[in-house]
């Protein structure tokens, strides 16, 4: 899974992290090689420099013990215990699917140098590096699927194409949605007011839920900046008093489907149009619902209307191959045709062109916008921007959908963002923004779905004891140990949580006991910060800030994990080999170009059948 980036200044690393490579003449030290698929300054690395720089420095003394050394996908720099800056190439592979396929090629081709020992992976890698044999088993260490919730185990089995056996190679490590439900509350609020003068009705004002929030909001934090183009929307109403908003109605119910979140998108944005004297240059073009992950969601779709719950698009044989039920499995290939042309028709757009300039200066509102991610869009960006009012989005960017020390100076931010003398009250704040776990459910579905999101630990056997024994110790330690990182000895799950926003799906961490130990932590750190503003947050109580958005994504990511595991959902596991992995690009790839804002004149969608052509020659390769 791709993660959502915090910068590296963030966590800051003590002086005697450890992460070196010393050399000894020209004989490197054994080592620990741990390889991920991000960059050293996302959420999760950061976090675990932090907890593996204790590790280095506190354990450095005992037997079995080998330093852990970091691989990231951009350069590593850091000093070595005599000062020296020591430098770690990035293996520049942000796809953890690829990232595994590396791995494996570098096994195979017995180039044992590029051959880490630890693999940050997505959650079929170690169905990829089974085929090599040299996975590392480490239920000697006590870490087996009895280790992790029941059902999270079950599924990573499955995925490894392992079968019954409490020896897990797919080892769950961190958990969050990525595609947590976000809500601009300020823009809702508008959309709601729009829909009210088109003739529609908003229910539940008073109960307990999504829209009673959006009216307690209304005269706290921020209110929509003119720049928003939600600022310029307003109902096409049709003559004779017809209501283009009569039959609509919204209620706290609409958000607990995806169908449902869908249609209200279509239906308003076929409702609206966009005045022209209230938009200029530096209008933001927006849209009701974006996606971070757009083929997931749609995959989720997809799987809850299969009947059968134990049917996923991809799975395993009983020879362990892969089924391309996608193609080849004629109700889920049917399913897949029609839930495809609904997508397709779920996408309404609105365009105008401000006074005095060109077609391609147009602002473009649309009922859906599917995120490009990586260094370009994400779901919490455009919440952050007033620009959506839903979000599927990564909840790790809990820090990013608001007003933060980190949105000030984000790297990826263009200047004039950070630069704004506006930038206070351009932007959503802390009281402006909702976010909830994962919406499982859709209209007609046969079962509610839940999407995994996060990665595995895979260990690979170096053929060296000492190598094998410094993995499971660190392994050991990572999972079961404790850690003195803020000055007070906290377990590890609980450090990566409140730095990164993850949670890690231990059987004893799943419990709802964790869970309400989590929420009061956080009604803790609300009370303390509700009546401070927008500077404070972003200077003298940031750590505090920092930690309560964290929390908060690994509060509601615990929260989806309960449901899994009580069984109120459904996860289905997905295998990813190259066929099935470029399947789903190709599917990704569909859906972003329909909403790229500058898209040609006369642009098509892709047809269902046009996909099935490509998966079927795909398969053939």
């Amino acid at each position: 899974m791709k993660k959502i980036l915090i910068k590296a200044g963030a966590i800051l690393l003590p002086a005697a992290a450890g992460l070196s490579v010393v050399a000894c003449g020209n004989t490197e030290e054994e080592k620990v090689v741990f390889r991920l698929g991000q960059g050293k300054g996302w959420p999760l690395s950061l976090s675990l420099q932090k907890v593996i720089g204790y590790y280095n420095e506190t354990f450095k003394n005992d037997p079995d013990f080998l330093t852990i050394r970091f691989e990231f996908a951009d350069d590593f720099k850091y000093k070595d215990s005599k000062g020296k800056e020591v430098k770690v190439p990035g293996h520049n592979t942000y796809s953890e699917y690829q990232l595994i396929k590396n791995v494996a090629h570098a096994i195979e081709s017995k180039d044992n140098k590029k051959v880490p020992n630890i693999v940050l992976g997505d959650q079929s890698g170690a169905y990829i590096l089974n085929q090599n044999k040299q996975l590392l088993d480490i239920s000697d260490t006590g870490i087996t699927k009895k280790s992790f919730s029941k059902n999270i185990a079950n599924l990573h089995s499955i995925l490894a194409g392992q079968g019954q056996t409490e020896t897990i190679y797919n080892i769950p490590f961190d958990n969050a949605d990525t595609d947590s439900l976000q809500l601009n509350l300020k823009v809702l609020h508008k959309m709601f007011e729009i829909i009210e003068s088109g003739g529609g009705k908003i229910e539940d004002k008073d109960k307990d839920g999504i829209i009673k929030k959006v009216y307690d909001s209304k005269n706290k934090g921020n209110q929509l900046p003119e720049q928003s183009i939600w600022h310029a929307l307003k109902a096409k109403n049709g003559e004779n008093s017809k209501k283009v908003f009569e039959g609509l109605t919204v209620s706290n119910k609409t958000f607990e489907s995806i169908k449902d979140i869908r249609d209200l998108a279509a239906k308003f944005t076929e409702g609206v149009e966009i005045e022209k004297d209230k938009i200029n240059d530096n209008t933001i073009s927006g849209e009701v619902l974006s996606i971070d992950y757009q083929q997931s969601t749609f995959f989720k779709e997809l799987h809850a209307k299969i009947e059968d719950k134990n049917k996923a698009i991809f799975e395993l044989d009983k020879d362990k191959n892969v089924k391309y039920n996608l193609i080849d499995d004629a109700d889920v290939k049917k399913k897949f045709q029609e839930l495809w042309k609904d997508y397709n028709d779920s996408i309404k757009r609105v365009e105008q062109t401000p006074s005095g300039k060109a077609e391609k200066d147009k602002k473009v509102f649309q009922s859906m916008k599917y995120m490009f991610t990586q260094t370009k869009e994400w779901g919490s960006w455009q919440i952050f921007r007033f620009q959506s009012a839903i979000s599927f989005a990564a909840s790790v960017g809990a820090y990013q959908n608001k007003i933060t020390q980190f949105t000030k100076t984000h790297p990826y931010f263009e200047q004039s963002i950070k630069d704004d003398p506006k930038f206070l009250t351009n932007n959503a704040s802390e009281h402006d923004v909702l976010m909830l776990p994962q919406v499982t459910g859709t209209k007609d579905g046969k079962h509610s779905i839940f999407h995994e999101g996060g990665s595995s630990i895979i260990a690979i056997d170096s053929k060296n004891e000492k190598v094998n024994k410094a993995i499971k110790k660190f392994l050991k330690w990572i999972y079961t140990g404790k850690n003195k990182v803020s000055g007070e000895e906290e377990d590890n799950w609980y450090t990566i949580a409140r730095t990164s926003g993850y949670i890690m799906p231990l059987a004893s961490v799943v419990t709802s006991a964790t869970n309400d130990k989590i929420k009061g932590i956080i009604k803790e750190l609300e009370g303390k910060l509700k009546d401070k503003k927008s500077e404070e947050l972003m200077t003298t109580f940031e750590p505090d800030y920092f930690k309560l958005n964290m929390l908060r994504s690994a509060q509601l990511s615990l929260e989806s994990l309960l449901n899994v595991e009580s069984g109120k959902v459904v996860a289905k596991p997905a295998v990813t080999d190259d066929k099935s992995s470029q399947m789903s690009d190709t599917v990704m790839k569909a859906m972003i170009e329909q909403t790229e804002l500058d898209r040609i004149q006369g642009f098509k969608a892709k047809t269902a059948d046009e996909l099935i052509t490509a998966f079927e020659q795909t398969k053939k390769q």
